[in-house]
């Protein structure tokens, strides 16, 4: 009997929303003179780490070409902000910027050849693929005392792209199951440049020639029937990822590349450890619960902006998944799934759209 069989795997990125803490010590602001600095965390459009939310900032103020601060770090104690300097006002119609950055950094996760003066404000960072840490940023331009009323709100922000997958299974009578997710080859460097005239904005660029491969063992594998549709959680922990555009694994039907070529090159690909099961019992992926074997999809997802969500189709057919040697994915001799006929396919790739994030609770 012929059978077409697609799996569609949607991968959508998510915001995780922190805790607004904007409460301030009037203690520390006793002289008329002296800037306020209340840290603001917008909606569903920002969010601190995975396991603790912003507990310290750092802030360089500049007015023309004079530092009114440099690095003056902010913590919080548990019931307010507190600054280890003061930062004090211009004359009252003078022109004062703000730049703000969260520098609390598990495991290998750290920033280099930071930049602030008058004419620019960057950084290098460097991710751990390991158990990366969140990082936070904000600004705030060109405002006075007069305009600001002597209080400067600063919009912190997320700095990295948070992904979550989902997953849509449309193998008729089968059942799709996944116990592990590996992105391999994304930059674990990137430079980070804040917006001249744009508050609380930036743009990543590339940093150094550093790559990782970032994994997610599930802690329970998603199994998908016929036609469902199901998320990765924060239980699974969050994906962090320096936005950036990966080079896609340049593997074909006619020319293949192998995976360890594409490591060799730092071609990005996504490998799925997973199996297939159809009337209870497994007809690919392994004959026991506890075996899975890997497929493999080239992956080239551009995260240009951390204020967007991305959808990415993967189809599981002919011409878009492939063994490690670079080879489509195809039934093998003695294989109870096998198909009828194949139709060649590419990768279906949906371009970013400006949406609305979707908070993730934990």
């Amino acid at each position: 009997m012929n059978r077409s069989y697609l799996i569609v795997l949607l991968f959508s990125v998510f915001f995780c929303r922190c805790t607004d803490r904007n409460i301030i010590d009037s203690e520390d602001y006793s002289s008329e003179d002296t800037v306020k600095i209340i840290p603001v965390f917008p909606d569903a459009t920002s969010r601190a780490s995975v396991s603790d939310i912003l507990t310290e900032f750092y802030v360089s103020a500049y007015s023309g070409t004079t530092a009114r601060a440099k690095n003056v770090k902010y913590q919080y104690d548990g019931t307010a902000w507190k600054a280890t300097s003061l930062i004090t006002w211009p004359a009252k119609n003078t022109k004062i910027s703000f730049w703000a950055l969260s520098q609390k950094f598990a495991n290998g996760d750290s920033i280099s050849n930071l930049v602030f003066n008058s004419k620019d404000q960057n950084f290098i960072y460097g991710i751990d693929s390991v158990k990366p840490k969140d990082l936070i940023f904000g600004s705030y331009l060109n405002t006075t005392k007069a305009i600001s009323g002597g209080s400067v709100r600063i919009a912190f922000y997320g700095a990295l792209a948070y992904p979550t997958f989902k997953c849509k299974q449309l193998v008729k009578d089968a059942t799709l199951i996944i116990d592990e997710i590996i992105v391999h080859n994304l930059r674990t460097s990137g430079k980070f440049t804040y917006h001249k005239t744009t508050s609380s904005s930036g743009t990543w660029s590339n940093g150094n020639e550093y790559y990782g491969t970032f994994s997610q063992k599930l802690k329970t594998p998603i199994s998908l029937p016929y036609h469902a549709t199901k998320s990765t959680t924060i239980t699974d922990t969050c994906w962090i990822w320096i936005p950036h555009a990966p080079v896609k694994w340049a593997t074909t039907a006619t020319k293949p590349v192998s995976i360890s070529e594409a490591d060799a090159k730092h071609q990005s690909y996504v490998e799925f450890k997973c199996k297939i099961s159809m009337n209870g019992s497994y007809v690919w992926g392994g004959t026991s619960a506890a075996e899975y074997e890997s497929i493999y999809f080239p992956f080239n997802t551009n995260f240009k902006s951390t204020t967007y969500k991305a959808a990415i189709t993967l189809n599981f057919k002919q011409g878009a998944v492939f063994f490690a040697d670079g080879t489509p994915w195809e039934p093998r001799s003695g294989d109870e799934f096998t198909l009828a006929e194949w139709r060649n396919a590419t990768v279906d790739v949906d371009p970013w759209e400006e949406e609305e994030p979707e908070d993730l609770n934990f």
